[in-house]
C-alpha cells in the first residue's frame, strides 16, 4: 500500500484529498500514512475545511499557532508560509480549532453580560440586565424581571439589545427568547415583536475583557451604543416571533462562529399597545444563547482591513492571563467575595471571568456538553 501511495505524485494526491467533504473524512485520510498526513497538514486542507464548515471564518480572520511571532507576521504570510514547519504549525492549529468548533453546546447560556439597549422605559427596574433571569420573577416587592422598550406610536421602530458573550470566539447554535406577559395589566397583554434577527461582531475599539463588568447594575448609566461602534461579521435571516408567553427557540441555519464575542438582538415590528398611553412596546423576559465558547484561542489584535488575528493559547499564555487579576483590585474582589452568590447576573459575570482565564474556582463540569 505504501509503495502505491509514494508512486502518486503529490499534486495528484493533493487534488484527490481536496475532494473530501467532511472533517471525519479528512481526519481518516490523514491517518492513512505519513505522506497523506503531511499533505493534509501542510497544504492547508484543515483551514479549507474550517471555512467550508464555518464560511464566516474565511472573510474575517486568520489563525496563528502558539509559536507564531505576531510582531513579524504579515497577513500574507499567514497564507503562504515559506517554512514547512510553519505550514505544519498552521495546519495543526486549524485542526485543533475545527475540533473545538464542532463540539456540542454547553449546558448554560453563553451570555456573560448585558451591554446596551436601544431604549429603556424605566431604569433600572426594566433594564436589559433583567433579561438574564431564566423566568420572570420579583426583583423587588412590586415588580417583575423584564426589559421594556420605550413606547412608540410607529409600529416599525426597531429595538436592539446588545450582549457580550463569554468568549471572544463562540459557536452559536440558537438563541432563545421569551416575550413578557404583563399579567398585572388588564387582558394580560404579551409585548412581543413581529420579527427578530441577530448580529455577531466585535467592537471597533479593543477594550480589556473586564471593561464592562457590572455596568448594567449602575442605575443611570447611559446604555445606548451606535451601530458604528461594532464590526458585524454575521447577520442572520429574519425569524418570525410568536406572541406567546413561552421561551421561543430561533435555530440559526447552521452553527455559526461569533467572532469578537458581541451579540446584538434586533426586534422588528411591534404587536402590542399599552392601554394607559396607547403606545406600542416590546418587552422581553429572557434571552438565552445556546452554544460553546472556544477557550483555547485568543483574539490577539484587529487588523486594519477589518480582519482579526486568532492565536492558539499555550499554558504559559493562560498563566499570563490569570496573573492579570493582581493588577486590578476589582477582579480580586470578584474572585474572593462573590463566590457562592447565585444571582443570574453575577453568575454569568463569574462565568465570563472564568472563560477569560481570570477565575479558577469554577468546576470543570461547568463546561461539559449537553
Amino acid at each position: 500500500m505504501g509503495s502505491h501511495m509514494e508512486a502518486l505524485e503529490e499534486d495528484n494526491l493533493a487534488y484527490i484529498l481536496s475532494l473530501l467533504d467532511t472533517p471525519r473524512d479528512l481526519s481518516s485520510a490523514s491517518c492513512v500514512c505519513s505522506l497523506w498526513h503531511e499533505i493534509v497538514v501542510k497544504d492547508g486542507f484543515w483551514r479549507t475545511m474550517c471555512i467550508k464548515q464555518f464560511p464566516e471564518l474565511g472573510n474575517y480572520f486568520r489563525c496563528l499557532s502558539s509559536s507564531g511571532n505576531l510582531g513579524t507576521l504579515s497577513e500574507a504570510s499567514l497564507h503562504k508560509c515559506s517554512s514547512p514547519s510553519r505550514k505544519n504549525d498552521a495546519g495543526s492549529v486549524y485542526m485543533s480549532l475545527l475540533k473545538s468548533l464542532l463540539e456540542p453546546p454547553i449546558q448554560r447560556t453563553c451570555i456573560a453580560e448585558p451591554l446596551h439597549a436601544s431604549s429603556t422605559d424605566n431604569l433600572p427596574t426594566e433594564s436589559i440586565a433583567q433579561t438574564l433571569f431564566p423566568k420572570p420573577q420579583y426583583t423587588d416587592e412590586h415588580s417583575y424581571s423584564y426589559w421594556s422598550s420605550k413606547g412608540e406610536s410607529n409600529v416599525d421602530v426597531p429595538e436592539m439589545l446588545t450582549y457580550r458573550l463569554v468568549s471572544d470566539i463562540c459557536v452559536v447554535h440558537s438563541i432563545k427568547i421569551q416575550p413578557f406577559l404583563a399579567f398585572f395589566q388588564s387582558g394580560h397583554p404579551i409585548y412581543s415583536a413581529k420579527m427578530v434577527r441577530f448580529r455577531f461582531g466585535y467592537p471597533r475599539i479593543k477594550k480589556r475583557h473586564w471593561s464592562g463588568l457590572f455596568q448594567s447594575l449602575v442605575a443611570h448609566r447611559s446604555q445606548k451604543a451606535s451601530m458604528d461602534d461594532y464590526v458585524w461579521t454575521y447577520v442572520s435571516p429574519e425569524f418570525p416571533m410568536r406572541q406567546e408567553n413561552i421561551l421561543q427557540t430561533f435555530e440559526l441555519p447552521r452553527p455559526t462562529v461569533c467572532i469578537g464575542g458581541i451579540l446584538q438582538v434586533e426586534f422588528m415590528g411591534r404587536e402590542q399597545t399599552q392601554s394607559s398611553d396607547n403606545l406600542y412596546y416590546i418587552c422581553i423576559s429572557h434571552v438565552y444563547v445556546s452554544g460553546r465558547p472556544i477557550l483555547g484561542f485568543k483574539l490577539e489584535n484587529m487588523l486594519t482591513n477589518q480582519k482579526v488575528l486568532l492565536r492558539q493559547l499555550t499554558e504559559e499564555d493562560k498563566g499570563s492571563l490569570s496573573n492579570q487579576q493582581s493588577l486590578d483590585p476589582f477582579i480580586e474582589m470578584i474572585n474572593g467575595v462573590v463566590q457562592g452568590i447565585h444571582d443570574p447576573l453575577v453568575d454569568n459575570l463569574l462565568w465570563y471571568l472564568y472563560s477569560a482565564g481570570l477565575l479558577h474556582d469554577l468546576r470543570e463540569d461547568e463546561v461539559e456538553s449537553e
